[in-house]
C-alpha cells in the first residue's frame, strides 16, 4: 500500500524511477558540492553542481557529475558576472540539471560539508518541477569532523580548516567537481579514522 501512495502522484518518469530504487541499499557514496547565488534557498538558485562517487573506500574518478546551470534574471541579480565558471557555453536549464543529478545520484548516500543546505536547495528545485524531496541518506563532513575531534555542536567549522587538518591543499578555483574531489579525500580520511 505504501508503494501505491508513493506513486499515486503524477510525478515525472525520472522521479518515479528514483523512488522505485531509493529503498534499495547501496554501497555507493556521492560527494556533492553546489555553488549557489546565495544562502537563502527560497531566493537564491543553483549555479553549478559537482559530484564524485566513492565506492569500496576508493574515489571513482570515472563516476563523476558536473553541470553549470543556465543563468536567469534571478541569478543575474545576485551573481558577479565576471566569474569565469559562469561563462560556459555548456550551461543547461535548472530542470535538466536537477533531473540529470537525480539520475546520477540514484540511491547513493550523499556526503558534503553542511550537506543540509545542498539538499535543501536541490529540494526547492525539485519542487519546481513537480517532485517531492530527496530521500537519500546523508552524512555531513562537519559533523563527522566534530565527532572525531570532540568539538561541541555549536561551533561551526569551515571547510578550509578541515582540509588543512587532513593536509588537502585547496587551490583557488571555481569548479564544483574539483571541490567534490577534495571533499571525497576528506570523507575517506574521516571514514577511516571514525572506523565505519
Amino acid at each position: 500500500m505504501l508503494n501505491w501512495l508513493k506513486f499515486n502522484k503524477n510525478y515525472p518518469a525520472f522521479w518515479k524511477k528514483y523512488l522505485e530504487n531509493i529503498d534499495k541499499k547501496s554501497n555507493r557514496f556521492v560527494v556533492l558540492t553546489t555553488d549557489t547565488s546565495g544562502y537563502d534557498v527560497n531566493k537564491n538558485t543553483i549555479l553549478s553542481l559537482g559530484a564524485i562517487a566513492v565506492k569500496n573506500d576508493k574515489i571513482v574518478v570515472g563516476d563523476t557529475f558536473e553541470v553549470v546551470v543556465r543563468r536567469t534574471a534571478l541569478t543575474e541579480k545576485y551573481v558577479d558576472n565576471d566569474k569565469d565558471f559562469l561563462k560556459n557555453e555548456n550551461e543547461v536549464s535548472e530542470p535538466f540539471a536537477i533531473e540529470a543529478f537525480v539520475n546520477f545520484v540514484s540511491n547513493a548516500t550523499l556526503i558534503g560539508h553542511r550537506i543540509d543546505f545542498d539538499i535543501e536547495i536541490i529540494n526547492v528545485a525539485l519542487k519546481k518541477i513537480g517532485c517531492s524531496e530527496l530521500k537519500n541518506e546523508a552524512l555531513d563532513l562537519e559533523v563527522m569532523f566534530r565527532k572525531l575531534k570532540h568539538i561541541s555542536d555549536d561551533k561551526q567549522i569551515e571547510i578550509k580548516s578541515i582540509l588543512e587538518t587532513f593536509e588537502v591543499e585547496k587551490v583557488d578555483r571555481n569548479s564544483t567537481i574539483l571541490d567534490a574531489y577534495d571533499l571525497a579525500i576528506v570523507f575517506l580520511k574521516l571514514k577511516l579514522k571514525l572506523g565505519f
